[in-house]
């Protein structure tokens, strides 16, 4: 009975169900949303079992630290941890890589990982079809395969015989031997095939480079600190025992959830407190809009309370509306939330492992329908309260009658809307600063041109390119077929693919320039072919650059980067000064500009480029970079003709645009300031409601006073400046609260967002004039309505 009454009365009430309603889907849906991401980061289980016992063990080069400089493991370090720590039931190992397979006129780049035999064992996952490898086919570096269910379905057909047949991978044949289910992915590491990673005491193959992503299970009993203290001791005896090879490295561990979404908490707890700042808004918001109903439903309460009907009875009414309120808010949420999604995880295409794991489950679903019950509750709960409280008959003979409200009203009505507006300013300053920040990173100049370039990955098989002479022979050919396209300015190769975050470093000795502690000293590093500065243009500042005269036969040479050049050589002339890499001697013979060639997130380094033709190895994939005099996208067809032409198993993989690179590298930050500045603008639209809604309500509650005002001769615009001055009161009060607490928020921001650009609070002032200009107008109309008040009708209506 109480439902059939509270929907036929909200029925009765359009504008008002639709605003309540419409008020909590748009706060519901963004913070659902949002919700969702959260949950699948910070709180959901890792899709792995016993996923709170997994970690990850990272290395830090001589003298570097922070999150930014983590590598993975070496060789050396990965066979070490695996006999000598005892803190772990098992460390597993991952080599990322994109493999081709396929045959002449059929292959196709997919990315793989060479893993140990336990990765599997330490996931607790099981293939659907077959079996995985086992020690002795990971130690003999077996030629063994296990697919991804996708590579299954879209290669193989999902023929269930697939186990036993033969997969071509890198010009070699390999035997099927399972297929994993379709939620697997290897430590979120996108893999479309696992072969054995072969790597052991026997086998420490690159023993300088740090390649192996490692996945470790935390035995029982044992804590991160403890497990930190034996990998660092271990670490230690490694740098005493190799000196070359691990000398003044550190080790790290942390939980897998940490190295997978540790970066992205602090924004996330920023946005959380957004979602917190919108729900108080929006509390404030209905508040108001149901106290106003609540008056204008006084007679009717009041005639239901003389028939008979209690207070709980009234107090009952108020909570089924409430109820109805907050389903059909909660439903308009959730599908709000369905179609924004999408759009939220489009802002960081660089999260793309993680997509999968982001949905609207049951538990959202869940959090969701609490937000909109809560809203509903709570904004009728003081109403309700209110309007259930008093003597009834009293209320039943002024039923009908306009007064001013009580000062216990008018206070409530101040401090909401000062809260409102206190809320609002915190949330545009906060957004418009992160805004700001990301628009300096978006404007930051690369130190190259990033506008029509293409870059693309090539993979050079040992198997196809024994010999550093037949890969650099290789990539020259290639390279003239590429520039004979038409519409090609110019072509090159580097070591950088262009994937955010993605960079490498080496060790180097400055001859005649010892460390200050002996070891070596870590910089960026890149090999490249002739014509790369030019392709990019990176400025050339001094020397030369490399030719087809730098070749194996010929003295090795470098080129190095301006802040390599003046943190080594502080006022010198670097040309024809030595560095030594791995034991070779090179001769600097240019300068060349700093580039922030891993993406804005990471600035300029001091970086040394060798030849490609001088120094390659087999292990590591070619980046093709080309400049085109239009647009870079209708050179793809002719680019890869043009590779297939010199070796027609060469699949070309990765394609993208420099420019998309640099964009894709400030997803994080994109994210965090546009979600952001999407709740403030929804505050703002909340809290302008709110002030317009208690103006009018001050209005029409004030009519007679106000038309007894007229009647006296006072000017129409004194009433409206009345009206307007009383409503802006709490504005006033809350802009001063927000500005005042906008410092903190920018202090808040800059500890919780390491790395945040510079960003003058200044930068917040059009986002808080867009909000007084939207206070005054939300004010301003209920005050003008009040200066056109009928002394005389209003004076009649209210005796």
């Amino acid at each position: 009975m109480s439902l059939r009454y509270a929907l036929r009365s909200l029925r009765s009430r359009p504008a008002y169900t639709l605003v309540v309603v419409a008020t909590i889907a748009l706060v519901v849906g963004p913070g659902a949303a949002v919700l969702a991401v959260v949950d699948a980061t910070l709180v959901r289980a890792l899709p792995f079992a016993r996923s709170e016992q997994l970690v990850q063990v990272n290395m830090f080069p001589p003298g570097a630290r922070g999150a930014a400089n983590r590598n993975p493991l070496g060789s050396i370090d990965f066979v070490r941890f695996r006999e000598r720590v005892h803190g772990l039931d098992a460390l597993a190992g991952l080599w990322a890589r994109e493999r081709a397979i396929g045959s002449d006129g059929d292959p196709e780049s997919v990315p793989m990982a060479l893993v140990s035999a336990n990765l599997f064992d330490v996931l607790g996952a099981t293939p659907v079809l077959g079996r995985t490898f086992t020690e002795d086919e990971d130690r003999d570096g077996a030629r063994i395969a296990v697919l991804s269910y996708g590579l299954w379905q879209r290669r193989f057909a999902r023929d269930p015989a697939v186990v036993g047949k033969r997969l071509t991978i890198d010009r070699e044949d390999y035997e099927v031997i399972g297929v994993m289910g379709p939620s697997f992915q290897a430590a979120y590491v996108t893999s479309d095939l696992w072969t054995p990673l072969g790597i052991h005491a026997g086998n420490m193959i690159t023993p300088l480079a740090t390649f192996i992503q490692s996945v470790g299970r935390l035995r029982s009993g044992t804590t991160l600190p403890q497990l930190q203290a034996e990998l660092s001791a271990v670490t230690a005896a490694v740098a005493r025992e190799s000196p070359d090879l691990r000398g003044g490295y550190t080790t790290d561990v942390m939980s897998l959830r940490d190295a997978q979404f540790g970066a992205a908490r602090p924004a996330l707890f920023i946005l959380l407190a957004a979602i917190l700042a919108t729900l108080l808004i929006a509390c404030a918001n209905l508040i108001n809009l149901t106290v106003a109903e609540g008056a204008s439903r006084r007679g009717e309460l009041s005639l239901r309370a003389a028939l008979g009907a209690g207070r709980g009875d009234l107090i009952r009414l108020y909570a089924t509306e409430s109820v109805v309120l907050a389903a059909a808010g909660g439903i308009g949420g959730l599908l709000l939330a369905a179609w924004i999604l999408p759009a939220v995880l489009a802002l960081d295409p660089g999260a793309a492992p993680t997509l999968g794991l982001v949905r609207i489950d049951w538990r959202i679903q869940a959090v969701a329908s609490v937000l909109a019950l809560a809203l509903s509750l709570i904004a009728s709960g003081v109403p309700a309260l209110a309007a259930t409280r008093g003597d009834t008959a009293r209320d039943m003979a002024s039923g009908s009658r306009r007064t001013a409200g009580s000062p216990r009203q008018l206070r409530l009505r101040f401090l909401l809307v000062t809260a409102e507006t206190t809320l609002a300013v915190l949330l545009l300053t906060s957004g418009a600063l992160l805004l700001n920040a990301y628009r300096q990173s978006s404007g930051t100049h690369p130190g190259f041109d990033p506008h029509q370039v293409l870059s693309a990955q090539l993979r050079l098989p040992v198997t196809a390119y024994p010999t550093p002479a037949a890969r650099a022979q290789f990539v020259t050919t290639t390279l003239d077929r590429v520039r004979a396209i038409p519409g090609v300015i110019s072509a090159s190769t580097t070591h950088n693919l262009f994937i955010p975050g993605f960079t490498f470093v080496t060790r180097i000795s400055i001859d005649g320039k010892p460390s200050p502690d002996g070891r070596p000293y870590t910089v960026q590093f890149r090999r490249i072919s002739p014509d790369y500065f030019q392709a990019m243009r990176i400025p050339e500042l001094g020397g030369r650059t490399f030719d087809q005269h730098d070749t194996g036969a010929g003295q090795p040479v470098a080129v190095v980067s301006r802040l390599l050049a003046a943190t080594y050589w502080p006022g010198e002339d670097p040309i024809g000064r030595r560095i030594i890499r791995n034991g070779t001697p090179l001769t600097v013979v240019g300068v060349v500009g700093d580039v922030s060639d891993a993406g804005f997130s990471q600035p300029p380094a001091p970086t040394i480029y060798v030849a490609y033709a001088q120094d390659n190895v087999p292990q590591a994939a070619v980046g093709l970079v080309v400049r085109a005099s239009g647009d870079p996208w209708q050179l793809v067809s002719a680019i890869k003709a043009a590779v297939r032409e010199v070796d027609p198993a060469q699949p070309l993989s990765n394609i993208t645009t420099t420019d998309t690179f640099l964009d894709a590298s400030l997803g994080p930050e994109r994210f965090r300031s546009v979600v952001l500045l999407a709740f403030a603008v929804l505050g703002l639209l909340l809290a302008s409601v709110g002030i317009y809604g208690v103006t009018s309500r001050g209005v029409a509650e004030r009519t007679r006073e106000l038309g007894v005002r007229l009647a006296l001769g006072c000017p129409p615009t004194a009433v409206r400046r009345l009206v307007l001055v009383d409503a802006l009161k709490g504005v006033a009060v809350g802009f001063i609260a927000g500005t005042t607490g906008a410092g903190a928020a920018d202090l808040a921001l800059r500890h919780w967002l390491t790395g945040l650009s510079t960003t003058p609070i200044t930068a917040a002032l059009p986002a808080l004039g867009a909000l007084a200009v939207a206070a005054f107008i939300s004010a301003a109309i209920p005050a003008a309505r009040a200066g056109r008040v009928d002394p005389v009708v209003s004076i009649r209506s209210e005796a």
